[in-house]
Parts: C-alpha cells; structure tokens; sequence
C-alpha cells in the first residue's frame, strides 16, 4: 500500500470546472469532503487521518471543492448555481465509477454529504463530522440568525454559497446537542439506510 498520497488528479465536473482529487490506500473507497476555507490536504492528509483510515483496507479518495484547494475558482456567479457542491460530488463519484462505496465529510463536507443523500447517492456507510444536527437538517437559515449574541461575518458572507447555507454553531450548542464533532477524527457514523427519495429534512432520522 502506498504510504503517500497519490499525486493530484483531475477531473471536469458537471459544468465543466476542473476539480482535483487525490488517493491514498487501496480497498474499499471512502470519498472524503473536506470543510470550509480548507482542502483535502489540510483535513485529510496533513495530520494523518487519512493514512490511518488507508491502513484499515480502505481506498481514501479526497477531493478539493470548487474555489477551494487545487480545484478551479471560477469568479462567474453561474459557476455556483445551488447544490454545485452535491453535484460536483455526485460528478466524481460518476466519474471514478463508484458503485460501493463509503461518504464522509467534515463541516461544509458534512452539509454537503447530507445534500448528496437527499440528491440520490447511495453509499453504504455514512460519516458526519463537525457539523451539528440542526445545521445538516436547517440549511436555510442564515448566519447568526439564531444566535444574534454570535454575529459571525465570515458566516453571513457565504450564507448560501453553492445551495448550502452556512452558519457557525456556538460551542454551548456542541455540547447540548452532543453532536458537533470539534475535529475530523472525532466522527459520527451513521449507516447510509437512504434511498434516492430521502428527504433533506429526515436527514436527522438516520439512526446512529
């Protein structure tokens, strides 16, 4: 098994933006997604999570979201109609031929694993990390609007961005809910038990 990852590999998405991927592991594929403002190699990599999940039989494959790491940053508002992230997914599961598989994200990944269930992916298992329940199953709501006392700029500046709103998560919220993950090794798993017409908002019944 290569110890490495594999150099960077690319594909053309959905609508033609060029998105970089890359592999460490042979066995059963994992799709990695990592979060906001960061990439694959960041997440995944640097720190050595995605070589220990290699070392257990799986095929790590990580992609870097568009106007993230490697992948194209097209400036064009069309470039991000809603849900180009859970289509740029489903663009590279199609693209790697992909039939049995696992899904995980962390963050924006998580949101936007929960938007490819609800969009018709099917993988076997499913990881959920860093991202509390009510922001994967209340997408629309907007930066600080629930917790005025937490305004968050950053937040409000990509509510919405690519279909998947995003909005911080005080950490006293973490610890009410018990479901916010504060690093990508700190995961959830949830089986996948999803079918094409799974709705967004029963995400929160995958049972755990």
């Amino acid at each position: 098994m290569a110890s490495t990852p594999s150099e960077t590999q690319y594909f053309d998405s959905f609508d033609g933006t060029r998105l970089a991927w890359r592999e460490l592991g042979e066995g059963r594929p994992v799709v990695l997604i990592h979060g906001y403002f960061s990439d694959a190699k960041t997440n995944w990599i640097r720190y050595g999570h995605a070589a220990k999940i290699a070392a257990k039989g799986f095929r790590v494959i990580m992609p870097d979201l568009r106007a993230h790491g490697e992948s194209g940053k097209p400036h064009g508002l069309e470039a991000y109609p809603a849900d180009a992230l859970t289509q740029d997914g489903h663009a590279l599961v199609a693209h790697l031929g992909l039939t049995d598989y696992d899904l995980g994200g962390y963050s924006l990944g998580a949101r936007t694993t929960s938007r490819m269930l609800a969009t018709g992916a099917t993988p076997r298992r499913v990881i959920f990390s860093g991202m509390g329940l009510e922001g994967l199953t209340q997408t629309s709501r907007r930066a600080g609007e629930d917790h005025p006392q937490y305004p968050d700029q950053a937040g409000a500046a990509c509510a919405g961005y690519a279909g998947v709103a995003c909005r911080s998560v005080p950490e006293d919220d973490g610890r009410r809910s018990g479901r916010v993950a504060r690093h990508p090794r700190d995961v959830r798993r949830y089986p996948a038990g999803v079918s094409e017409s799974y709705p967004a908002a029963d995400v929160g019944r995958v049972r755990r």
